[in-house]
């Protein structure tokens, strides 16, 4: 259980500091055209995979937890 409680913490927090980078790089730091609006659309870009894959993994690895301990 410590194994999986340090993995989540782990990735949670991976998680949030993909978020964090990516709304910094939108808001603060954005100078291409269009809206940041477009930047949140665009699924191809390496950001959002990573922080769709991370959230998840996080899902999963609770689901897991839950159907093992139930």
């Amino acid at each position: 259980m410590v194994l999986v409680t340090t993995l989540s913490l782990i990735i949670g927090a991976f998680n949030l500091s993909i978020g964090f980078y990516h709304n910094l790089q939108i808001f603060v730091l954005f100078r291409g055209r269009g809206d940041p609006k477009e930047a949140f659309a665009n699924i191809s870009d390496w950001i959002n995979v990573a922080y769709t894959v991370t959230t998840l993994l996080q899902v999963l690895l609770g689901d897991a937890i839950l159907i093992y301990r139930c």
